[in-house]
């Protein structure tokens, strides 16, 4: 008896995204990606990055389970507001929050207290979350 193969679909069921030569991991980040450009290019925020990664937890040697990898945590965007260059912006997108994530945001703002952290969820912004909108 033969197996059909299925494409197994997304864990959240986000469908990525590229823009620009960028993948994003949904259409709500790239949508995001594109207002936080009109903003650059408004001059309101600038040093607009993507997915920077934050290191939470060094590496170490565990006397019982021997080596344990870095925790590091990867945000959707980074930037700089032009009214306050000395505050860091780190914008999150989450349709659903895993608790992983949950976990993760939470080590981040613990050890980040200087960093002006913004979730932005589909109850707060539903027009990033429309299942119609296309690139």
């Amino acid at each position: 008896m033969s197996r059909l193969k299925t494409r197994r679909g997304r864990k959240m069921g986000n469908e990525p995204q590229e823009y620009k030569g960028i993948r994003f991991a949904s259409r709500a980040e790239c949508r995001r990606y594109q207002e936080l450009e009109m903003l650059m290019l408004a001059g309101e925020i600038f040093d607009l990055s993507v997915q920077p990664r934050f290191l939470l937890l060094d590496k170490f040697t565990h006397p019982y389970y021997g080596k344990v990898r870095a925790l590091n945590y990867t945000s959707d965007f980074r930037y700089r507001l032009t009214e306050s260059p000395g505050v860091i912006v780190i914008e999150e997108i989450k349709g659903q929050m895993r608790q992983a994530a949950s976990v993760r945001i939470k080590l981040f703002l613990s050890l980040h207290p200087e960093i002006d952290f913004r979730l932005i969820t589909n109850k707060e912004r539903p027009d990033l979350f429309d299942k119609t909108w296309r690139l």
